[in-house]
This record gives structure tokens, sequence and C-alpha cells, in this order.
């Protein structure tokens, strides 16, 4: 638990640091409480960008650009959602199977059409295709169930995920804020 929320602080300091860059020691440490509002407006922002990348790695930036938060917030909590999301699943997944999941849906078929195209999935891509395929085709949390089924090291799960994430954040992020005013409707401008 220490290492989750020893992340978390460490991403909302660098959003700050991204967003801020010079003013963030001078204004927001210096001074007694929250003085500098367009920092924690910007934080505040990036929230449900953040929850959104834990669902769905393409709400991120979609988000991220209709919410008018800068390129680098966006980027970091895109990629910060989808790692919280691979880190909470490869670390407590077999905890919250074992406590959650056969508490409540005790009597599942073992073989399904849907465990079989995951079984497809993974025969044909592996580890570093289901990771690469997570942010674009599957969810950060289907990609990381599939890959901690499968019995891979959780240290190659968290630094392929982590390479994934990096890669997808950086480029869709940066299609949606170059080319996000072609597609995007006039009240989202």
């Amino acid at each position: 638990m220490y290492n989750l929320i020893h992340i978390i602080f460490t991403f909302q300091l660098l959003v700050a640091i991204f967003t801020q860059g010079d003013r963030l020691f001078s204004k927001f440490y210096l001074a007694s409480g929250f003085r500098n509002s367009s920092m924690v407006e910007e934080i505040l922002k990036a929230v449900p960008v953040f929850l959104a990348s834990m669902i769905k790695f393409i709400f991120g930036p979609l988000s991220g650009y209709a919410a008018g938060l800068k390129l680098v917030t966006t980027i970091l909590s895109t990629i910060g959602g989808m790692m919280t999301v691979v880190f909470a699943f490869t670390y407590f997944g077999t905890w919250l199977r074992n406590n959650l999941l056969n508490r409540f849906f005790s009597h599942k078929k073992l073989f399904s059409s849907r465990s079989r195209k995951f079984v497809v999935v993974w025969k044909k891509y592996g580890l570093l295709g289901v990771a690469a395929l997570t942010p674009l085709i599957l969810t950060p949390i289907g990609g990381t169930i599939l890959a901690v089924s499968s019995g891979s090291p959780k240290e190659k799960i968290i630094l392929y995920m982590f390479i994934s994430a990096c890669f997808w954040g950086i480029s869709l992020t940066l299609a949606t804020y170059f080319f996000g005013h072609a597609i995007w409707p006039d009240f989202i401008k």
C-alpha cells in the first residue's frame, strides 16, 4: 500500500513540476496553503483524465483535450491512470479474485468463447503483443488480467505495460492535440 501511495504522490508532484515550472517552488511551497490556484485547477482537471484512463486508455487524451489541459499534464495523467490499474491488478489481482470474484461468481465455466479468444491472443502475440495492444484494443484492466493470468513475471508485466503506456500515451495525446481541432465538434473546441 505504501508503494501505491508513494507512486500517486510522486505522480502529482511531477504533474505540478511540469505544469508550473519555476513558479512551483516560489509560490506553492513557500506560501502557506494553496495560493497558486492555477496549479490546483490543473491538478483538479487532471483527476478525471487520470480516472478515465484507468477504464479505457483513449479516454485520457480525449478528455484531457476536452478539458483544456496542458499537453504534458494530459500525457502524465494518461500514463499514470493506466499504470495505476496495471499495478493494482498485477500485485492485488490474486486477492481480488479470491475475495471478491469467487464470493459473488463462484460457478463460472472454465472455457467460454471469451476465454478462448484470450488464449488465441496470448498464443499469437505473447506478453509483448498484449502490452502493445492493451492501450489500443484492450482496456488496461483486460490487458493486465490477461498478462497476469498467463503467469508472466510481475516485473516484466510492469515494464512492458509502462513502455506501451508511454509510447501510446505520447502518440495518442500528440495526435489528439494537433489534429483534435479537425475532428472535434465546435462546442468542445
